[in-house]
């Protein structure tokens, strides 16, 4: 039995269907069938979302993407009955996805096997390229007379457990080696390595058996081989290579504290068919000779060393590198040893936090119960180096195993993203969000920026229904952004709104914008008007706004057709009003008077509100100064002018 759903997102008049469900028509007797497998696959989820997949109300995974928005297909294979479960209907058999925070577009395909006997079904699901066996090696082509490992993956497609097996590997008709299978239970895969040493230049072809001497019953016996072909060079002559590309300017490492040197990483390559023995690679700057390594690098491959330069603020730095200046090795090509690359250096901020900016020690669950002290660092490090590179320079970053190559940080320091409690770790530039922390690793920084990490929980209104994190990170620890260096190289105009009717507040209006001027933001990009002149311009959609006045007061907070506040929950705004009350989503607590400075992402960007919501899209924000009486507003306006150091977290109840 088959099904098939596709999950779209917000269109012109359209809500976004977040829910895709799959039905599994006609009547069976569940009583005739001991053994059910349910096999899923899914295009495009977003990797680290909880998103869940069911079947007839039972939860059968959470967290269910393993590859970043179309990378490869999402497949599983889950039992949905078994000796010891029966998740089956006699009719509605269904299953249902639910995507979670992201927006894109999900395919579907959904199959229910129903089987009366329960069988494994052991395949080769892949072989990998042989590589050299050595640290800090990127191996190129295969090469006689040298070693390799290569790894195969064996893999259970049968809806029963699969016994204790072997694997071999053929090169040809050669038996290279036989290697172990544990138990493998249904949808369980094990990778195995071997080591190949080919003797002869020519092309192999390599040959993975799984089961290779028969000792699993399977569904499909036919299966069990894998083949790859394999291209291997004779030996020959050296030839070192190096260009710009193969030179990287990153921070230096020190925990929780400034290193201002620059770690200039070079990768070796030896393009020839010999190995380079015991050769220099010598590194000036500024036409001075600062420092050599010597190294050796295998046939057809990169090594990667590195070296450590104190430079300070500011360049152009010229960096050359030289391999094998005096000669001492016999290459192919004696013209490519040279390569040279400026960098200048810039001075950033790094701060990581819990619970919405809390800078205290974090010791609980998500860190096995032990310390995980926080840390903000002002350190030197090269222009455009990107957050992952610093974040990596102060702390010890975990990139899980289904994310492996990537720069997503799944923990800093052992404190661990926990997916069934919904709390993770978000980025902030510059106090703006980042959709997705992986852009930590293509994030260009210039000179001034601030990254904040908070590791966090999304919180959610009465409904319970999906809100995005909060869009723009505590206030005081980054003053005065986000409205001096914007994000990605974007840097918005800022709108000072207050209410029509109460001419008091352009004196408060002018005093936040002294307050600005006075941080460093420029004057020309700050301008103060009305609430009945900006809800009518571009500037509504296009820049900063910070609002104030009374929550009723002000037509941007409270229209009803296109005031925020009756949106509140589509873009991170915890904190809003409703008859005559304050209301804090966070624990849900009303206030009959008070005020509130809170700061979300500006929705107006991307159309009228109720169809489009571009949380996920950064771009201007918004500060909110607001309170239930007109003493309550300008008492939370006046943490914008006299009071920032109160402003530690993103939203701040003013009592």
């Amino acid at each position: 039995m088959q099904g098939h759903e596709a999950l779209i997102y917000a269109t012109s008049g359209y809500p976004a269907k977040d829910y895709g469900y799959a039905y599994f028509k006609g009547t069976i007797n569940p009583d005739d069938w001991p053994n059910a497998v349910f096999y899923s696959t899914w295009l495009t989820g977003d990797m680290f979302d909880t998103d869940t997949l069911w079947f007839n109300d039972i939860m059968l995974c959470e967290g269910c993407t393993n590859y970043e928005q179309g990378n490869y297909f999402d497949f599983k294979i889950i039992e949905v009955k078994n000796a010891s479960i029966d998740y089956l209907n006699t009719t509605n058999n269904y299953a249902k996805y639910w995507r979670d925070g992201d927006s894109y577009v999900h395919w579907l395909n959904l199959v229910l096997v129903l089987s009366r006997e329960s069988k494994p079904d052991l395949m080769v699901e892949k072989i990998e390229e042989p590589f050299l066996p050595y640290y800090n090696y990127n191996t190129l082509a295969v090469v006689a007379n040298h070693t390799y490992n290569l790894n195969a993956t064996v893999k259970n497609i049968g809806s029963g457990t699969a016994t204790e097996s072997n694997v071999t590997l053929h090169a040809d008709t050669t038996l290279i080696g036989t290697l172990p299978v544990p138990r493998l239970d249904a949808g369980a895969s094990k990778e195995v390595q071997f080591t190949w040493t080919p003797t002869d230049s020519g092309t192999y072809t390599l040959e993975v058996t799984a089961d290779a001497f028969n000792q699993v019953n399977e569904t499909d016996e036919a299966n069990n081989i894998l083949s790859k072909n394999i291209e291997v060079l004779a030996e020959g002559q050296v030839d070192l290579v190096i260009s710009p590309t193969d030179i990287k300017f990153l921070p230096a490492f020190a925990l929780h504290t400034a290193n201002n040197r620059t770690t200039i990483q070079v990768n070796v390559m030896n393009n020839g068919t010999r190995d380079a023995s015991n050769f220099d690679v010598s590194l000036f700057v500024n036409g001075v000779h600062e420092n050599n390594t010597v190294i050796s690098v295998g046939a057809k491959a990169i090594k990667e060393t590195s070296f450590e330069y104190d430079a300070a603020k500011g360049g152009p730095y010229d960096v050359k590198v030289v391999l094998d200046a005096e000669g001492e090795v016999k290459e192919s090509n004696e013209t490519n040893n040279e390569a040279a690359k400026p960098f200048t250096v810039i001075e950033v901020r790094l701060r990581d936090t819990h619970h919405y900016g809390d800078t205290s020690t974090y010791n609980g669950k998500a860190s096995n119960f032990t310390d995980v002290e926080m840390f903000d660092v002002v350190k030197l490090v090269p222009g455009n180096t990107t957050p992952w590179d610093v974040i990596n320079s102060v702390a010890y970053v975990k990139n899980p195993y289904m994310a492996a190559g990537t720069t997503f940080v799944y923990g800093i320091d052992g404190l661990d993203q926990d997916m069934a409690e919904k709390i993770y770790w978000y980025l902030y530039m510059n106090g703006r969000y980042v959709p997705n922390n992986i852009l930590c690793g293509e994030y260009p920084l210039t000179d001034g920026e601030t990254m904040h990490w908070d590791f966090q929980k999304q919180i959610y209104g009465a409904t319970e229904s999906f809100t995005p994190p909060c869009t723009v990170q505590s206030y005081n620890d980054l003053y005065p952004e986000p409205f001096t260096h914007g994000y990605w190289g974007t840097e918005w105009n800022t709108t000072i709104v207050y209410p029509a009717e109460s001419s008091e507040y352009l004196g408060i209006a002018n005093n936040i914008s002294n307050k600005l001027v006075s941080s460093g933001v420029p004057d020309e990009k700050i301008d103060i008007d009305i609430d009945s002149n900006v809800t009518s311009s571009e500037k509504r959609k296009t820049n900063n706004l910070i609002l104030l006045g009374k929550y009723t007061e002000n037509d941007i907070i409270s229209d009803p057709a296109y005031g925020i506040n009756s949106y509140h929950e589509y873009f991170g705004m915890v904190v809003y009003f409703d008859a005559g009350k304050m209301i804090d989503d966070y624990d849900d607590a009303e206030y009959d008077c008070g005020g509130v400075v809170e700061t979300f992402d500006n929705p107006y960007d991307n159309g009228e509100l109720g169809m489009y919501y571009s949380w996920n899209d950064p771009g201007p924000v918004i500060f909110l100064a607001s309170g239930v009486t007109d003493s309550d507003a300008k008492a939370a306006a006046e943490l914008l002018i006299n009071r920032t150091e109160e402003l530690d977290m993103f939203w701040r109840i003013v009592k």
